[in-house]
């Protein structure tokens, strides 16, 4: 299981730390096509922050792997793209609220 530390459309400003997370994504265009795959000090700061360090080695070394970067390239220009894929129907009672 992967997981993308981006928000959908319509959420503004997007936060530091969203930012931070993404850069080894977004850093580089060509990334979106490219499975990405964090150093530890990335893995520690977005994902393992709340454990010692010698915990936070244990899971890098146990889970963390390559991830698609195009999830983080489609959710960066959401607000710009009116047809993306991280557009969310919050309206939508359905679980999910997929559009």
């Amino acid at each position: 299981m992967a997981i993308g530390p981006a928000p959908f459309r319509s959420v503004l400003p997007l936060p530091i730390p969203a930012l931070k997370s993404a850069r080894p994504v977004l850093g580089n265009q060509a990334n979106r096509n490219r499975a990405v795959p964090l150093t530890y000090e990335q893995f520690r700061y977005g994902f393992a922050n709340a454990v010692s360090e010698d915990e936070a080695k244990e899971l890098d070394h146990s889970f963390s792997v390559p991830g698609s970067g195009a999830p983080l390239v489609q959710a960066a220009a959401a607000n710009l793209n009116p047809w993306t894929e991280a557009k969310v129907n919050r309206e939508n009672p359905r679980p999910g609220g997929r559009c």
